[in-house]
This record gives C-alpha cells, structure tokens and sequence, in this order.
C-alpha cells in the first residue's frame, strides 16, 4: 500500500510540472532559455518543446528508476528537483 502512495506522488510531481509548464506557456517568450552565461541567457528550445521536454525526462527518468528497482524516495526527491529546475528556467525566462 505505501508503495502505491508513494507512485502516486512522484506521478503528482511530473504532472505537476506539466500543469506549471502549461499555465505560464502564454507569457514564455517563442525560444526558452535553458542556460545561462555570465548572466544571459543561452541555448534555446521553441516553447512548445519546452512545455513537454521537462516532464517527459521526468517521466523516462522515474520509469527507469522504477523498473531497476530503486527507492521510491530516490524517484520523488529526483522529480521534485526537476520541478524546482524548472521553476527556476520559467522564473529566467518570464
């Protein structure tokens, strides 16, 4: 039973950054920064790649984890960093 919570939370965090994605797709400029250097932003995807290149590494990534057998903590505390990346490439961008 706790093994399914804990799916269930890991799902909620990959769908979570898709939602995220989604609700700031309109104010994102056309090409997405993902680095930086020395302060300005540099390579670039289209914003509808974007919207789904964050979640879709998290969901290959948690899926991987999951079929090795690794810790369900390891695929959550590695998708909450992802949402927190990407919190950070929208704050960058916006």
């Amino acid at each position: 039973m706790k093994k399914i919570k804990a799916m269930w939370v890991w799902v909620a965090l990959i769908l979570g950054t898709l939602i995220l994605n989604g609700a700031f797709y309109s104010s994102l400029p056309e090409q997405v920064g993902l680095q930086t250097n020395s302060g300005k932003l540099v390579n670039y995807v289209d914003k509808s790649l974007f919207l789904f290149l964050v979640p879709a590494i998290q969901l290959v990534i948690a899926i991987y984890l999951k079929w090795s057998k690794k810790s369900d903590l390891r695929i959550i505390i590695l998708n909450a960093v992802f949402l927190a990346v990407d919190l950070v490439i929208l704050y960058a961008n916006l």
